[in-house]
């Protein structure tokens, strides 16, 4: 990684492990202004906990954490606590942040109240001083350019249409998360860390931010999934491993990280295959020698002495050969290289039943009431088999509740859903959810598929989405990336030929998803997937269809 004279932040041999479990190891890098870094991997890998240690919040187990004097850090964690703050206006969030500028201008209003109801000239002239002096203070910290700055900031960030006198406990989710975002920015640190940033923003916010991130004189680590918002921000990407704990830098944007990664894996396997031949050849040499008698010509002089002692040297010869052979066999035996290519490996993949039908399901004229609100009403849809539908639209629209419909999980008010004979539909719940998740990943799935151990270790093994040290491990103790994994092996091994997926790369890798949307692209039968994913649906959608909160 590059280290230049204006590092923000420095970690230095850190490491971090909750009970038994080890989460960083040995941790030395350092970000440093006009660095903006991707922090990737898997989930439950350690990611947020390296962030709160950016951020000031966690401290290590071994090593240090250093700043730079007066480094100011701007922290959005993946779940916000707002405790403390629901009493307060946006306006009074927005100036909390910075500082004393909320205690400042909530003096000043009282300061003006009592200068307008006191008719006391001493109690008049000691609150006009005490309003001056704090009204200079509030226009040296640029209090008015803030509020200007931040109504700015919150309609760039979709909040145009709140209000500043709108209390923090009236605002949704994605509002205070997005009004959170607003008041970091405003902030302007010296390191922004964002955790999963990307969370409620539509394309427009998106835009921006990406504009806004990318000049930012600051430095910037981020946390996303989002593969689209990382290459488009992104000039550096750590990689934190989940086996080793460790992290590798690799310079450049995802698109250049993936590049690298896959130039990577093939010098691995070009190691692994010279390192094979070469214990092969070994093997077949010692063998040789060992078990071939030396023999040495006869003397043409009839001198005994002579030979005896050209028998010796030869001898000699063979015996230093063979030992050579064998030290290096078994230096290259004590450090045996892992195929990076498992035997037999086939990635993610999908073998689905035949699906011989013009479609797969069609919707005539459906209609979903929730709460006296039409969710849904009139829906006509047709899914034919090598169709990939892309579902996009706001929250609260319907889309989870249209996948659940056409899974059966749940009946429309009016209307009629029709499905191939042949269908086998696999359903790909927006979080992880499970009947029991107090059963092992082994019960779990000896309890859906026929399948015994060996067979199924054999699958893992050929898949590589979970480990087989884990498939003995309670559901419930898993990370929701394993989870998440579980439900992609769950959804192969059903050999369905329809596939309903509902936020498909909620919690995978950005690798896993990458793997995912090319065998996607292979699929047979239909897919049918609610997303958010820009990279996701681009690539892998054959028709996009929009729903909105006033649906059609």
């Amino acid at each position: 990684m590059r280290y230049s004279s204006y590092q923000i932040i420095k970690f230095y041999s850190v490491s971090k492990s909750f009970g038994p479990k080890t989460v960083l190891s040995d941790l030395s890098f350092s970000i440093s202004r006009g660095e903006r870094v991707a922090l990737i991997g898997e989930n439950g890998s350690g990611k947020t906990t390296l962030a709160k240690m950016a951020a000031g919040l966690e401290l290590p187990d071994h090593g240090e954490v250093r700043f730079t004097d007066n480094c100011a850090i701007g922290y959005l964690p993946q779940y916000l606590d707002l405790e403390g703050k629901r009493n307060l206006t946006l306006g009074e969030w927005v100036l909390e942040s910075q500082g004393n500028l909320a205690k400042i201008s909530k003096r000043l209003r009282e300061l003006e109240n009592q200068m307008a109801n006191t008719s006391d000239q001493q109690i008049l002239q000691s609150a006009t001083t005490e309003w001056d002096t704090l009204h200079a203070e509030f226009m040296a910290n640029d209090g008015y350019t803030l509020l200007d700055r931040s109504e700015e900031y919150l309609a760039a960030l979709g909040l145009g249409h709140v209000e500043l006198d709108r209390p923090i406990a009236t605002l949704s989710g994605g509002e205070s998360r997005r009004a959170a975002l607003a008041t970091l920015l405003l902030q302007n640190p010296d390191l922004i860390i964002l955790d999963e940033p990307t969370n409620h923003l539509d394309q427009d916010v998106l835009e921006w931010l990406e504009d806004f991130l990318r000049q930012y004189r600051g430095a910037v680590l981020l946390i996303s999934h989002d593969r689209s918002f990382l290459n488009r921000v992104a000039n550096g990407i750590f990689e934190l491993s989940s086996t080793t704990h460790q992290l590798h830098y690799y310079e450049g944007n995802y698109d250049t990280y993936i590049e690298t990664k896959k130039k990577e894996l093939l010098d691995q396997a070009d190691e692994y295959q010279k390192q094979k031949e070469e214990i092969t050849s070994l093997k077949r040499f010692l063998k040789k020698k060992t078990f071939t008698p030396t023999k040495v010509a006869d003397p043409k002089d009839g001198n005994k002495m002579a030979y005896d002692r050209r028998g010796e040297r030869n001898a000699n010869s063979k015996r230093k050969e063979i030992a050579r052979a064998k030290m290096d066999l078994e230096s290259l035996e004590k450090n045996k290289l892992e195929n990076p290519i498992p035997k037999d490996y086939t990635g993610i993949i999908f073998h689905p039943k035949s699906l011989d039908s013009q479609y797969a399901l069609r919707l005539e004229e459906v209609k979903v009431t929730v709460e006296d609100r039409k969710l849904i009403e009139n829906l006509s849809v047709t899914l034919s088999p090598g169709e990939r539908i892309i579902l996009q639209g706001p929250n609260g629209c319907g889309k989870t509740t249209l996948l659940k419909l056409l899974a059966n999980r749940q009946q429309p008010d009016f209307g009629s859903i029709e499905y191939a004979s042949q269908i086998q539909i696999g359903y790909l719940s927006q979080e992880p959810e499970f009947d029991d998740p107090s059963m092992t990943i082994l019960e779990y799935l000896q309890s859906k598929y026929s399948l015994a151990e060996h067979a199924l270790r054999n699958q893992l093994h050929q898949i590589d989405l979970i480990r087989g040290e884990y498939v003995k491990q309670l559901i419930e103790t898993l990370s929701l990336g394993q989870k998440r994994r579980l439900q992609l092996l769950d959804l192969m091994l059903s050999e369905a030929n329809v596939l309903l997926l509902d936020e498909p790369t909620n919690h995978l890798a950005p690798d896993v998803i990458d793997q995912l949307e090319e065998v996607l692209l292979l699929f047979p039968g239909a897919v049918l997937a609610v997303t958010h994913d820009r990279r996701f649906a681009e690539k892998v959608g054959t028709r996009h269809y929009c729903m909105s909160k006033d649906i059609r």
